[in-house]
């Protein structure tokens, strides 16, 4: 399944929306006149069809003779398929970038020496794939591994230092600033066989594979967890009936293993035993041979369920070594032991209108601010005032100026999603299911917010035994989610009414039962009611400021949070929280003030701009520095 299934109502609202004459004859709508064509010089009719099993056209005249499908249509007549489909599709995203002007590569002796004397690829391989090299001014060479598309056309660019030393360089590897991410040697794959797609971590290592004469190898722009390329090679990575993955063997786990989860056919990893103790392919290439590559693309094992293990086959964990999703807020994360863990479903409840969604968008700017990428689903808020909680709490202020802004637009971009409800399908209440899992498997997003879940459910057309069954359905897709790709699912749900004053149970989460009893961790955030005053006492107050945070449910290590006393002596049923209304900012009294890194200095210097890319022309390279030039004035 990819980014769009195709649905034979689409057909007839493209024909509605075309304003031309359609109608179904058996598994075809038959158009009047082809909108290509429009019937030619003789006005022939009903010429143009689109199967409405499959989605595939043609117009039979021998004149036009097109074909395609809806995809085509979406392009072509500006037809929309959907948000995810015209994002993608209709390459919105590959407008922000600038393709390399097309110019042959000449390799070099550097570019020979290390690659086909150190390295053991053939020089045939080196000239095929362009691969090249420039001179620092102490000469030392670094390679240009160009990045071409099935195009040939150039989007990307790397370099690497082929005398790498830790202590004098900092990286080994390096990117083209504001360059498309794609795969590496997507130009060199057969566009007629389709079987197979062998994917790598490194370049060098795709060269090995192409070098031992295994066809469709290539290898990921930006390391084994930089995924932004995914979405500018969608089409073509799920054109290929079979993925081995082939990353790099470390301490028994090959990197790249999750790609597995986004790819549609049959997917691939090649066994830990055929590296022979090795890190990568190019060090089988070089100290063992090219069949010992072949070898392992063809032994490579498809990624089954296996419900029975035996318990000494299963790998051993603590809790210190699992992944830990911190919260920001010093006080939950020692009592959740560093932070939410990969897999968990968080339920956050609490009383209406006591600031639950701005505390889970607290979450997610912190979540930001550590690198994770979040997906937001707001049932009640436009995406617009999603957007400015956001800016209120990352910014510290209530009011923002375009300078900060910008910032914020950079900190955000890439990282942070959310939601559109206009393009939800309110007779399907899976329709949010979908858009998570499409998120996480494209963008690589790790934490999720939903608020809330009557909203997300689609409640006010259901009711009776059929909610309860529907609300256990959603609950346990977003936990089969979390679980299947690692992320963090946090969903609101509203409590039942209880008496004032009384403290939050796990049994007062509003819905069916199985809410709670999917739940890993169940939290609450109220106000702090004013406690009753004994006789003859005034009675005391509470500063409107400060609310509470509590852990009822942690299915890890089942520590739960205490009580804390404010300063003025008042009871506190969980963690003591500050809330601060110009901002929206809510923290821990242990936390100390935020400056989150979108404050920071990350723009690019002009000593710093590379004047000597290998394939640009000089007018190219003084557009770039001009560009960067601009920016830091």
């Amino acid at each position: 399944m990819g980014i769009y299934e195709f649905k034979p109502e689409d057909a007839e609202r493209f024909s509605r929306d075309l304003g031309m004459r359609a109608v179904k004859r058996g598994p075809e709508l038959v158009f009047k006149e082809c909108p290509y064509c429009h019937g030619g010089s003789k006005n022939d009719k009903n010429t143009f069809a689109i199967n409405l099993r499959t989605g595939l056209f043609n117009c039979k005249r021998s004149g036009c003779n097109v074909k395609g499908n809806m995809l085509t249509l979406a392009r072509d007549f500006s037809f929309s398929l959907g948000k995810d489909a015209d994002e993608y599709y209709r390459t919105e995203y590959a407008s922000h970038y600038i393709p390399f002007k097309k110019k042959h590569i000449i390799p070099n002796d550097p570019a020979y020496q290390y690659l086909c004397n150190e390295r053991g690829i053939s020089k045939e391989v080196v000239d095929r794939y362009q691969v090249t090299s420039k001179m620092t001014e102490d000469g030392r060479a670094i390679l240009c591994f160009t990045f071409f598309d099935e195009n040939k056309q150039p989007w990307f660019v790397k370099y690497r230092h082929t005398d790498y030393d830790k202590e004098r360089d900092g990286g080994k590897e390096w990117c083209e600033r504001n360059r498309k991410p794609i795969l590496y040697g997507m130009e060199q794959c057969d566009p007629n066989d389709h079987h197979r797609l062998v994917i790598t971590e490194g370049q060098i290592d795709s060269l090995s594979l192409a070098t031992a004469g295994i066809k469709n190898a290539v290898s990921v722009p930006l390391g084994m967890n930089g995924y932004t390329w995914i979405p500018f090679c969608w089409d073509f990575l799920q054109s290929f009936d079979e993925l081995v993955v082939f990353g790099d063997c470390e301490h028994g786990h090959v990197t790249l293993s999750d790609l597995v989860n986004r790819f549609n056919g049959v997917g691939k990893i090649v066994r830990t035993e055929d590296y022979h103790g090795l890190k990568d392919a190019n060090d089988i290439l070089r100290k063992i041979g090219p069949q010992a590559l072949i070898d392992a693309v063809e032994n490579a094992e498809a990624i089954t369920a296996k419900a029975i293990r035996s318990m000494d086959e299963i790998g051993h964990i603590d809790l210190d070594s699992m992944t830990n999703f911190p919260t920001g807020i010093a006080e939950l994360d020692h009592v959740l032991h560093g932070g939410f863990k990969a897999g968990d479903l968080v339920i956050l409840s609490g009383e209406r209108g006591n600031g639950k969604s701005t505390f889970a968008s607290q979450i997610v700017v912190n979540m930001n601010d550590n690198g994770i990428g979040s997906m937001i689903y707001s049932g009640e808020l436009s995406p617009e005032m999603v957007r400015m909680i956001m800016d209120m709490q990352a910014s510290g202020m209530e009011k923002q100026d375009e300078a900060m802004l910008a910032k914020l637009n950079d900190w955000y971009r890439g990282r942070m999603f959310v939601y559109d409800r206009s393009y939800k399908d309110e007779n399907d209440h899976l329709s949010v299911v979908k858009a998570i899992e499409q998120c996480v498997k494209l963008k690589g997003v790790q934490f999720i917010m939903i608020d809330n879940l009557m909203t997300a459910m689609c409640t006010e057309t259901i009711s009776g035994d059929t909610l309860n069954q529907q609300q256990n359905l959603f609950v346990s897709m977003l936990k089969d989610i979390a679980m299947k790709y690692q992320v963090v699912v946090m969903l609101i749900a509203h409590p039942r009414k209880r008496l004032p004053g009384t403290g939050f149970t796990n049994d007062e989460v509003s819905g069916a039962s199985e809410i709670t009893n999917r739940a890993d961790i169940i939290m609450s955030y109220d106000r702090i009611p004013p406690p009753r005053a004994k006789k003859g006492e005034e009675p005391k107050e509470v500063p409107n400021n400060l609310r509470a945070l509590k852990v009822s449910k942690n299915r890890l290590t089942g520590d739960l949070t205490g009580k804390e006393i404010t300063a003025d002596g008042v009871d506190v049923d969980g963690i003591l929280m500050r809330y601060q209304k110009g901002s929206r900012r809510i923290a821990g009294m242990m936390d100390r003030p935020k400056r989150y890194g979108w404050e920071g200095n990350t723009t690019r210097t002009a000593n710093e701009f590379e004047d000597d890319i290998p394939f640009l022309t000089e007018d190219d390279k003084q557009m770039e520095l001009e560009q960067v030039l601009n920016e830091e004035t």
